[in-house]
């Protein structure tokens, strides 16, 4: 596995910690975790997107139109 170095700002590193330590985990495996979740949300709506994008669209009106 490659190694990383992120520069956190104080409040978030100790958030991270106690997250860390209150779930049973060390902070490097909740990193992970965050940053998996993270990306998998992302590439799941930008795949959404694109899709909206490239299929055609039903237009629905009012009943009153």
């Amino acid at each position: 596995m490659d190694s990383l170095t992120v520069a956190l700002p104080e409040d978030l590193r100790l958030r991270l910690e106690s997250v860390a330590e209150r779930t049973g985990r060390g902070v490097e495996e909740s990193l992970l975790l965050a940053v998996t979740d993270y990306v998998r949300l992302w590439e799941a709506h930008l795949d959404d997107v694109t899709l909206l994008d490239t299929e055609e669209r039903v237009a629905l009106r009012a009943a009153n139109e």
